[in-house]
């Protein structure tokens, strides 16, 4: 029900479907600090390096397109900056362009 939706609104439906007892706000702030931590320890999937600079070697162009904000993308991809550079774009859910 909440995939692809802006945060905020996820924890809505979230709040109301599972009948918790604090406010959509309060759990957004809840869960954001939880997530945070998370984001923080994110790694790279098996293959994904090896992959990633075979395609960049071999001159394939790349992207990423995301759901993430832009802030929770650089949490997760805040040690994997050399790969990301290898991207020709990203794409993130909060991008004005994308709607």
């Amino acid at each position: 029900k909440v995939m692809g939706m802006k945060y905020h609104k996820s924890m809505e439906i979230i709040q109301k479907e599972l009948e918790i007892d604090i406010t959509p706000e309060e759990l957004v702030i809840e869960s954001m600090n939880n997530l945070k931590d998370l984001f923080m320890k994110c790694d790279k999937m098996p293959g994904a390096e090896r992959l990633i600079r075979h395609l960049s070697k071999c001159g394939i162009p790349m992207c990423i397109a995301t759901g993430s904000s832009s802030a929770d993308f650089e949490l997760k991809t805040h040690s994997h900056k050399r790969l990301i550079d290898l991207m020709e774009f990203t794409v993130r859910s909060d991008d004005p362009e994308v709607k």
